[in-house]
């Protein structure tokens, strides 16, 4: 028999499936996946936490904004029981919004003053106290800009 013959009577070769050199992948790309979709995870939450906590502080902005013009106010027409008013009301605004309305709300004089230097820390600010006591008294002559500079500190470090 010849050769040719023989091949004849071969079947046909049959070829393997072609091998996908992406698919399927290694368990070191599913870990480092997996490692991905973690970082992806965390960033996602530390961004979160941190729109939460901006939008939870932005009151103390605005209330020093408002304090700002305030204070400008005062510069332009020296008016001292309008700017310690004013800035008086502002903490009052501030810590109904701070802390729960029904215990800060009601606040007035020794309790309210007991009340800023409890809820801000290391600071005691006597002359602040005096000044915002002197607004009822005659002769109010004391300058304010100690009760201004101690609302600043107040809105921008008391603890809530």
């Amino acid at each position: 028999m010849d050769n040719s013959a023989l091949l004849k009577q071969l079947d046909p070769i049959i070829e393997p499936v072609a091998i996908n050199p992406y698919w399927p992948l290694a368990p070191g790309w599913y870990l480092l996946a997996l490692g991905i979709l973690l970082v992806l995870f965390a960033i996602h939450r530390l961004i979160k936490k941190r729109q939460r906590r901006i939008a939870r502080q932005a009151y103390r902005q605005q209330a020093r904004q408002q304090l700002e013009r305030q204070w400008q106010l005062y510069q332009q027409q020296p008016d001292k029981l309008h700017l310690v008013e004013t800035c008086n009301q502002l903490l009052k605004q501030v810590a109904i919004q701070a802390y729960d309305s029904s215990s800060v709300a009601g606040l007035q004089g020794e309790s309210w003053w007991a009340f800023l230097q409890q809820s801000l820390p290391n600071e005691n600010s006597q002359e602040a106290k005096e000044i915002e006591q002197s607004r009822y008294q005659p002769g109010f002559n004391t300058d304010p800009a100690a009760f201004y500079y101690y609302c600043i500190k107040w809105v921008e470090h008391h603890e809530s």
